[in-house]
């Protein structure tokens, strides 16, 4: 099977919610159980994986796509069907091509099949025009229209933190990870790290590279994390971790990738981790404006906590071996198509994207920029 990890970069603040609060604050972030760390649930990030990529128009089947809509045209005028006509025309564009979201074809599909009178016609509809969205079916699961529910080819796990930024005395501000994350990365399905290259910083110490320590420490020789202090100490499983997670670069190019989080990066004890998750997480109030008073409503004060930017979380993904669709690919400067399993293609289609994770979308929350790497 093919398997990998997806990497998580929040670009702002990110309200993966619990939907429930017993403490001081009411829309509190999705904790682990055991360690309180804050996490991502795989069914929300599958969730929003299949909203992006189904909000996109569809590709490559403009004469499919074509013979819908005048099947549909016929239908709306038989029915004398205005605001059905207005849909339609909204989908063509100036040139005469059609631009169709995944959403917007089922729609119209399932508006056919209701449309047809017997169980044979219904299913020539459905057998025609599925090809239209039946990739993204094969991979998050077919909708069924009697409910129930059927599996996808592609496993996607819950996304556990792997590097939490943190506020500085100097250098704007720091990454942190822990040992913990470390040992999540070495499970047997995934395997980045040997047992032997996971370090054990005491709690008043944390551990970087060179060029993070140098860029990070004081005239006192200490690192000020939040309102913790620290002494440092040179490694650079930072930078082997980095490797194999697709960061590339070198730490002579400051302008590389690899560069710009290794000289940021630190491992702190477990317990220093856990605190930094638990108490510097960001957290905002938001109220509620009467339109008639245009003062706060009575009860309408609220406070969310939230990821902040440059968080990162990873996910681990694998698939059942089977063909789902076509990509394409380059091949000696040519661009060919293959066949692909459900990880290709979802690396084919958000590698390097950026989509909305968790709520608050429309107030410019939850923007996330998405990365692969193959196992």
């Amino acid at each position: 099977m093919a398997k990998g990890l997806l990497i998580i970069k929040t670009l702002t603040p990110t309200h993966p919610g619990a939907g429930t609060s017993i403490g001081a604050i009411d829309l509190m972030l999705q904790r682990e159980v055991t360690t309180n760390f804050p996490f991502i649930q795989g069914s929300s990030l599958k969730g929003a994986m299949r909203s992006y990529l189904e909000s996109q128009p569809v590709e490559d089947k403009e004469d499919l796509l074509r013979e819908l809509i005048n099947l549909l045209e016929q239908y709306a005028n038989d029915q004398k069907n205005k605001d059905l006509m207005k849909e339609l025309n909204k989908v063509k564009k100036s040139d005469g091509s059609i631009e169709l979201p995944v959403f917007r074809v089922r729609e119209f599909v399932q508006i056919l099949i209701k449309a047809r009178k017997d169980d044979k016609a219904r299913e020539e509809v459905e057998n025609r025009f599925s090809p239209l969205y039946s990739e993204y079916d094969k991979v998050f699961g077919p909708y069924s229209p009697k409910g129930g529910f059927e599996k996808g080819a592609l496993t996607i796990t819950d996304a556990s933190l792997l590097f939490y930024p943190v506020r500085t005395l100097k250098g704007l501000y720091a990454l942190v990870t822990c040992p913990e994350i470390l040992r999540r990365l070495n499970m047997p399905h995934i395997g980045l790290l040997k047992d032997s290259d996971i370090p054990q910083p005491d709690k008043g110490t944390v551990l970087g590279h060179p060029e993070a320590l140098k860029k990070y420490m004081l005239n006192n020789n200490r690192l000020y994390f939040e309102d913790l202090n620290f002494k440092g100490d040179k490694n650079e499983i930072g930078v082997i971790l980095l490797k194999s997670l697709g960061f590339e670069g070198e730490m002579n190019k400051k302008n590389s990738d690899l560069y710009k989080i290794a000289s940021r990066l630190f491992i702190v004890h477990d317990d220093v981790f856990q605190y930094f998750v638990e108490f510097a997480t960001q957290v905002m109030s938001r109220n509620k404006i009467s339109y008639k008073t245009g003062v706060v409503e009575t009860g309408a004060l609220w406070t969310e906590e939230h990821l902040p930017p440059e968080t990162y979380l990873f996910s681990y993904l694998e698939d059942d071996k089977k063909v789902v669709g076509r990509i394409k690919v380059k091949n000696n400067g040519s661009e060919q198509e293959k066949d692909a399993t459900s990880f290709e293609w979802i690396v084919d289609k958000l590698d390097d994207k950026v989509i909305h994770l968790g709520g608050d979308e429309t107030v410019g929350k939850g923007f996330v920029e998405l990365r692969f790497k193959e196992l």
